[in-house]
């Protein structure tokens, strides 16, 4: 063997009795904070509380498992409980509560002073954020119908079309079992408009495509604390238009006059601002620290999309095609599918005495 192989076969010798110590160690380090955890339990059973605390003091900051510190951490309360020291306890609940956001008492094993102190604090989430998608229907409601031939001439129609949403949301928490739900969605619209017999011998097909930013705010009340959480929620909803462009076909009905062409912008035919009630109902499922989420509203609109004022400035769709907009309201059911990350921050609250 050279010099250099030597070498290499030394240095691999020692590096794997240095990993193997640290091993070694470590799992040491394991088994004594579980004996650690063990005679502090012992301890406290046997009413010798006053060790206790200085007992856990060194596994507490490096050595237990998860599941261990959350059980010293318990034993620590109950200790300080019991001496006295009110205001120690409270810091290691708050400690717990850190470590394990969605901690549960035991009310069949747990002493009610612990009970007791773990109901002074506020322990569900301030608030959940996610992200959310999915797909809507969008109807468009006559309010008055406009039209470049006489309206009794004429049959309008409209039709639902398919969407999408997504974006933000969050739920607050305001009381109990009641939310505020907020959204910062972006969504795509869509209908479709037939007017048929249109000065007797021609019909229009309208297909308009949009882009909508809604800012909704609701209040939402779950029903219970379960796994599986169903919900319903109502408010209202602040709507931006942001732009549109439609397809639209004229068919003669007795010649050849058709008319088709490329898409016509019709953003400035719109009202930039508008609002809707919002009515929902939904179901969520507790994943870890959040949950998934199932999300079902309908979008009352509220206000005439149609921006009268240039109601006859687009020349092409009025002189070419023969169409105006009618004073409508836009209706809307979203469908959407998320996932919401639970913030928790515990707080003292104040207890009613019975």
């Amino acid at each position: 063997m050279n010099n250099s192989n030597f070498k290499f076969f030394l240095l691999t010798i020692l590096l794997g009795f240095f990993t193997s110590g640290i091993s070694v160690r470590a799992q040491d380090s394991v088994n004594v904070c579980t004996q650690t955890l063990n005679d502090a339990q012992d301890a406290y059973d046997a009413g010798k509380l006053s060790g206790i605390p200085a007992m856990l003091e060194g596994c507490l900051k490096d050595g237990f498992t998860r599941a261990e510190k959350l059980s010293a951490l318990r034993v620590l309360i109950l200790t300080y409980l019991f001496q006295d020291e009110d205001e120690l306890a409270e810091q290691t609940l708050l400690a717990l509560l850190k470590e394990d956001p969605e901690y549960k008492v035991n009310e069949a094993l747990d002493p009610a002073e612990f009970i007791y102190l773990y109901n002074t604090y506020r322990t569900l989430p301030v608030v959940s954020i996610g992200l959310i998608g999915g797909v809507n229907q969008s109807r468009m409601h006559l309010s008055q119908e406009f039209s470049t031939d006489n309206i009794n001439n004429s049959e309008v129609k409209y039709s639902p079309g398919m969407g999408y949403q997504f974006g933000v949301i969050a739920d607050i928490l305001l009381y109990k079992n009641f939310q505020i739900n907020t959204a910062i969605l972006f969504s795509g619209k869509k209908y479709q408009m037939d007017s048929e017999k249109l000065f007797s011998y021609t019909n229009l097909n309208l297909i308009e495509n949009q882009t909508w930013m809604h800012l909704p705010v609701t209040l939402k009340y779950n029903f219970g604390k379960k796994k599986l959480v169903p919900f319903i929620q109502a408010g209202m909803s602040l709507d931006l238009f942001l732009a549109s462009s439609g397809n639209i076909k004229r068919t003669s009905i007795e010649n050849d006059n058709d008319a088709s062409g490329p898409s016509v912008q019709m953003s400035s035919l719109r009202n930039k601002l508008n609002y809707s009630a919002v009515f929902g109902a939904g179901a969520r499922y507790k994943i870890g620290y959040g949950y998934a989420i199932l999300d079902v509203r309908y979008n009352l609109g509220l206000r005439n999309i149609v921006n009268v004022k240039n109601r006859y400035s687009n020349n092409e769709l009025v002189y070419y095609y023969g169409y105006i907009d009618s004073d409508s309201k836009l209706h809307n059911i979203m469908i959407s599918v998320g996932y919401l990350k639970s913030l928790y921050k515990p707080k003292k609250i104040k207890v009613k005495n019975a």
